[in-house]
C-alpha cells in the first residue's frame, strides 16, 4: 500500500472499530497477532498481509474497499505491488494462491454443489418423463 492508502486504511479501521465499540486488544486476539502489530496497522505505520486485511474487514463488518476508500480494482492493485502473505493465501502479480486446507475446503464445497446439481438434474429428468407419460 502507498503511504496515503496506509493512512486512509488505518483511519477507517480505527473509526469503524470505535463505532462498533471494540477494543484493539480484542481485534488483535481475533486476528492472532500481537496488539502492537495491530496498532501499527491501525496507525498507518505498516500494512497488514492481505489475509489479515480481509479478516479485519470481516470483523468490522465492512469491506476492504470501504476501509481503503477505493474501488475494488484499486484495492487489488494496492496488494499486487509485491507479494503479500495472508493467513490462508498469497497474492503475487495478480495470482492468488491458497494454502492446502483452504483448497480442500473449496473442493469440498464445489463437490457438494455439484452433487446438488446432479440430484436436481435427475429429478428434472424424472419429472419430464412422468409428464410425457401423462
Amino acid at each position: 500500500m502507498t503511504e496515503q492508502q496506509l493512512k486512509v486504511f488505518g483511519f477507517e479501521v480505527r473509526q469503524r472499530r470505535q463505532e462498533l465499540k471494540l477494543e484493539r486488544d480484542a481485534i488483535a486476539a481475533l486476528l492472532d497477532v500481537h496488539a502492537r502489530t495491530y496498532a501499527k496497522w491501525e496507525n498507518g505505520q505498516s500494512d497488514p498481509p492481505l489475509g489479515k486485511a480481509i479478516a479485519i474487514a470481516q470483523i468490522l463488518k465492512t469491506t476492504l474497499s470501504e476501509l481503503l476508500g477505493e474501488s475494488a480494482i484499486a484495492v487489488s492493485n494496492a496488494f499486487n505491488n509485491n507479494t503479500q502473505e495472508g493467513e490462508h493465501c498469497t497474492i503475487h502479480n495478480n495470482i492468488v494462491s491458497f494454502d492446502r486446507e483452504v483448497m480442500q475446503e473449496i473442493h469440498q464445497r464445489f463437490a457438494f454443489f455439484e452433487q446438488i446439481l446432479q440430484e436436481e438434474r435427475a429429478e428434472k429428468k424424472e419429472l419430464l418423463q412422468m409428464l410425457k407419460k401423462a
